[in-house]
């Protein structure tokens, strides 16, 4: 019989399915999504030179397309089928269903785009930042035309729209979040490097740290639980959230961390066997979770573990 334990406490372990994908190329891989099951697109590179994107049908890895001069950081689905992606130096691209990719920038700076999110209204956040200080939120037209940019102490590595028309950021020792007036208020949260967020409904929303701190918002981010607070050890650190479910998700990071919960974050079970390798993204689509990593590594796995 396996215990569950709360997530606090180091959590039990149970054996994964999981198998390497053949990608004879070294690039660093960053940001992985989907826009139909069974239909991977993937973005990375090498940080100051090359970014690369190339997608996965099935088990079949396309030959990397190199699309800007400097690594790409994070994709991502917008209505109407279209992808976007950002990457150093303000680069935002943009291919619409159907169509090639459009490069530009959001501003021309050494600042690396972190993430973005675009809503149905053709408008977007992107945030920004390096060496942990002077972080940037962008809000743009989904162009990548920028309406305004506010700037804060820290480094910003994820962001989300919330109900509303309102968002939430965070990043290094930072969460903050914009009313539907477009102004940003500092939330009372610190002490973790606040790398990825997940929203697989509008109400119900995960935020995770480096160093193992889990948040929760049940209410479109109006209030948020505090679940767990940095928890984790030097080599066991967080990178990357996803969750199919307001229940169901996962956690990837450092030394061969897959963590998945099913109770919506208040217990954790670790995935057994996987190799002790940096995992920087993870998305799970019905029977098949793919992992993605530093140098070159993909792993696909089996999600019922």
């Amino acid at each position: 019989m396996l215990l569950v334990l709360t997530a606090c406490r180091k959590a039990p372990t149970a054996t994964v399915s999981w198998a390497f994908l053949d990608f004879p190329y070294d690039y660093d891989l960053t940001s992985v999504t989907s826009d139909t099951c069974g239909r991977w697109h993937i973005v990375g590179g090498f940080g100051w030179h090359k970014g690369i994107y190339f997608t996965i049908d099935g088990n079949q890895v396309s030959t990397p397309d190199s699309l800007t001069p400097k690594r790409l950081n994070r994709i991502t689905t917008a209505p109407g089928g279209k992808l976007v992606a950002v990457g150093y130096t303000g680069y935002y691209l943009q291919k619409p269903a159907n169509a090639a990719w459009q490069t530009g920038h959001i501003f021309d700076n050494l600042n690396i785009l972190r993430d973005v999110a675009l809503d149905s209204h053709h408008t977007g956040i992107a945030v920004a930042g390096v060496a942990f200080h002077i972080g940037y939120a962008f809000t743009i037209h989904d162009n990548g035309q920028t309406i305004r940019a506010d700037t804060f102490e820290q480094e910003l590595r994820a962001c989300a729209f919330l109900p509303g028309e309102r968002a939430v950021a965070s990043g290094y020792g930072i969460i903050i979040q914009r009313d539907s007036a477009m102004q940003w208020h500092r939330l009372p949260y610190y002490g973790d490097f606040f790398l990825d967020m997940a929203f697989p409904a509008p109400d119900t929303g995960y935020i995770i740290g480096h160093a193992g701190s889990l948040l929760k918002t049940t209410d479109g981010g109006h209030h948020w639980q505090m679940l767990q607070h940095h928890t984790t050890t030097g080599r066991n650190g967080w990178r990357a959230v996803y969750f199919t479910d307001t229940s169901t998700g996962f956690i990837a990071g450092d030394d061969g961390l897959l963590l998945k919960t099913t109770d919506g974050g208040h217990s954790w079970i670790r995935a057994g066997g996987l190799p002790a390798l940096p995992f920087y993204d993870v998305h799970v689509c019905d029977t098949t979770g793919l992992l993605i990593g530093a140098g070159g590594t993909i792993i696909q796995f089996d999600p019922d573990f």
